[in-house]
């Protein structure tokens, strides 16, 4: 009995991470989604980390200041939003709130607050310059890439990549609920736009980089 009742809340446990949205929506996640994203940028500009793009994680000393930094969050939310809220407006026969839809994605945001911490003391950095140099023969006087190293790497990506696949399910979640859609609709109409918001979001973060933000 004990054991199927934490099995039970187990299950309850691993089903908050992906779905939070029936228990915080509307204004409170848009609140706790502003705060997340705040941090994360502030953690980002700390270990050199840039989410120029929807689902961008990029390592690399950067020559741009908090405001980029900020204005990634900004781009990425923004973009997204937008256009579920324009999506759920003509497929689902509900009643679509703005704030629902923005609040909702900007709480799943929250698995990119782990990324910065992959690159303490620029470790991520360092070992994708080495293995590129490696892979394109570059002699720049490193020692060869090792074992070790490359485990690091490959454990490191395999992080990234359960970040980046833990945000799609969030953001997947939100707009299903906070839309009220659901089916084959929800699933086809999700990945037109995710694909839409993937290449407008980097399109509108390199403008800015390049045209709008002064080098520093």
């Amino acid at each position: 009995m004990e054991s199927s009742y934490n099995s039970n809340n187990r299950v309850k446990g691993i089903m908050l991470l992906v779905n939070p949205f029936h228990k915080i929506a509307g204004a409170h996640a848009l609140v706790a989604g502003i705060v997340i994203i705040t941090v994360t940028t502030l953690l980002a500009l700390r270990f050199d980390t840039h989410f120029n793009g929807l689902l961008e994680i990029k390592y690399g000393t950067s020559v741009y200041g908090i405001q980029t930094h900020l204005l990634y969050g900004v781009v990425n939310l923004l973009t997204i939003s937008l256009l579920f809220y324009i999506s759920g407006t003509i497929l689902s026969t509900s009643s679509i709130r703005f704030i629902d839809v923005i609040g909702t994605q900007a709480l799943a945001r929250f698995p990119y607050f782990f990324a910065p911490f992959l690159n303490i003391n620029s470790v991520m950095e360092r070992l994708t310059e080495k293995l590129l140099d490696f892979a394109l023969g570059i002699e720049n006087g490193t020692e060869p890439f090792t074992a070790g190293e490359m485990a690091l790497f490959i454990s490191i990506s395999i992080a990234l990549i359960i970040v980046i696949a833990w945000y799609i399910a969030l953001m997947y979640n939100a707009y299903r609920i906070s839309c009220n859609i659901g089916g084959t609709r929800a699933v086809l109409s999700f990945i037109i736009v995710l694909i839409v918001a993937v290449i407008v979001s980097i399109l509108i973060n390199q403008l800015h980089m390049n045209y709008l933000i002064p080098l520093q």
